[in-house]
């Protein structure tokens, strides 16, 4: 079997998505340890990516590059100079097919239909039919054309020194105890979007269990919708600081659970180990939610239409007493583990 010297990892969004990839980085380091990795990407996850220990080249492509056809053949030329042996796509669209494409590796793979969509199949020259349910899990079974079959899922990524003295020293500037709750409302679609006077009700049962919620924003958005429930939460919820994603990583690190739809930092937190309640409508757990057995689902309806452009029906089946049982069972979780570490 042949060892891969460079391998291009062509996934260029969602940020959730991307943090989804990388156990395929670390299951390839410990394959091929003196492989080179890069990684093709388009959205703002370019920031966590260079911190990672198995990456060692990111490009961050530019806005608009596919309607270029100057930035595809600079693409092109750049991608061809570094010679890749492997050209993985765990995106499966012809934007990430083709930039597997273009960049001339020996070896491209794929999922095959209907699992990659639009042309992306003809572009690849291996497919791969998924049997596993887990985006994780599927995504590593692109490894098997190269005999890799990892024992065990890491996602390999460490909060940076700075990012965590960052934390300590804004923890305490906000007064907040080493017991807090990250919640966060936001998601990439509107169709998974709670209701944000039950997330401040939700605050308050956190409240009376001796933990502080902190309200998690990303946009200028989520930032009205963050303000909207510590108002709910009759000011119990603390608001969280503005952040980068290598500084949300620290906030998410040292957290005790996370509490909110499948989002970007819903991954970003199970990737770091912390123990999730996730609220789900649109989009099944098993498929896409918080990778591990230790997370607490919530989940009331599917309604697999309700994705980007639908209304946010099935996240309202959802209940306060649903989330606060498993908020309790999680923390219940939590100070299991804390004895045992004692």
């Amino acid at each position: 079997m042949m060892v891969p010297s460079r391998v291009l990892i062509c996934r260029l969004s969602a940020i959730g998505d991307c943090i989804e990839t990388w156990p395929v980085l670390t299951a390839l380091k410990r394959f091929a340890p003196e492989c080179e990795i890069h990684w093709v990407v388009d959205c703002g996850v370019d920031s966590l990516l260079r911190q990672h220990p198995a990456v060692d080249h990111v490009i961050r492509l530019p806005k608009g590059w596919l309607k270029r056809p100057s930035q595809i053949w600079n693409l092109r030329s750049q991608l061809r100079a570094h010679a890749f042996d492997v050209a993985i796509d765990p995106q499966g669209l012809s934007k990430s097919a083709l930039v597997c494409w273009l960049s001339g590796a020996r070896r491209r793979i794929g999922f095959a239909p209907p699992v990659s969509k639009e042309i992306a199949p003809w572009l690849y020259g291996e497919t791969i039919a998924p049997q596993r349910t887990h985006l994780v899990d599927r995504q590593l079974e692109l490894l098997t054309p190269l005999g890799i079959r990892p024992e065990e899922v890491d996602f390999g990524y460490q909060v940076a020194d700075n990012e965590r003295k960052w934390w300590q020293q804004t923890k305490t500037q906000l007064g907040l105890g080493r017991s807090y709750v990250v919640i966060n409302a936001g998601a990439g679609w509107d169709s998974r979007i709670w209701d944000l006077t039950r997330y401040g009700e939700v605050a308050q049962h956190l409240h009376t269990q001796g933990v502080t919620p902190l309200i998690l924003w990303g946009s200028q958005r989520e930032a009205e919708m963050a303000h909207a429930i510590v108002e709910h939460s009759g000011g119990v919820g603390k608001l969280a600081p503005d952040t980068n994603l290598p500084k949300l990583a620290a906030v998410l690190a040292d957290c005790r659970f996370y509490v909110g739809s499948e989002s970007g930092p819903m991954h970003l937190a199970a990737a770091l180990g912390i123990p999730c309640v996730s609220l789900h409508g649109p989009t099944l757990a098993e498929r896409s939610g918080p990778y591990g057995n230790h997370h607490l689902p919530v989940q009331r309806e599917y309604n697999p239409v309700s994705r980007k452009t639908a209304g946010n029906e099935a996240m309202l089946k959802i209940t306060v007493s649903d989330v606060v049982e498993k908020c309790y069972a999680a923390l219940q979780q939590t100070r299991n583990a804390q004895q045992l570490a004692a």
